[in-house]
């Protein structure tokens, strides 16, 4: 018998979900496609709020923490994979990007696109990559692109994998 027996999971994302099926046989009591969704159904029920558990990785998805704070959920957050951010762009991806060999970039989160701009602020090349296609995994994302000056952003209408790639085929 293992830890996660007898307790309901809130997933986001089919895919996370699928996992978590395949390899822990837990039981999901409901999948939602962002934070905000879960939020939102959260608010509209009622949970026992001593036993709320939330699994992230070392990055906090600050407004999600926000927003189940507001509805005063009391929660454990369990640590489960930590992300390093990168401090440069290593010097073949510099050199792609100045010979204009880099047409399109995927970013998967609000985190990856805070990393990318910073990465191009320190090496001074965000004025030389405004005509890059920027194909963003939600309408969040793509946004926070838009408000930075680029031009050529899109996103993908679902936040998951197979939306993503669908806009990725119109888009080229």
């Amino acid at each position: 018998m293992n830890d996660f027996e007898n307790k309901n999971f809130y997933i986001i994302g089919n895919e996370v979900a699928k996992e978590l099926r395949k390899n822990y046989n837990i039981k999901v009591k409901k999948i939602f496609r962002d934070s905000e969704d879960l939020t939102g159904y959260l608010k509209n029920i009622k949970i026992k709020k001593s036993n709320f558990c939330y699994f992230s990785g070392n990055v906090e998805n600050k407004k999600f923490i926000q927003r189940i704070n507001r509805l005063k959920i009391k929660y454990n957050r369990e640590i489960l994979y930590s992300v390093v951010r990168k401090k440069k762009f290593n010097c073949s991806t510099l050199e792609l990007f100045k010979q204009n060999k880099i047409n399109l970039i995927l970013l998967y989160s609000s985190y990856t696109a805070e990393t990318f701009l910073s990465l191009l602020e320190s090496s001074k090349l965000k004025n030389n990559l405004q005509k890059i296609v920027y194909l963003c995994l939600s309408k969040k994302i793509a946004s926070k692109m838009k408000k930075e000056g680029f031009r050529f952003v899109f996103h993908s209408e679902e936040p998951n994998e197979n939306s993503l790639l669908k806009k990725l085929y119109e888009v080229i």
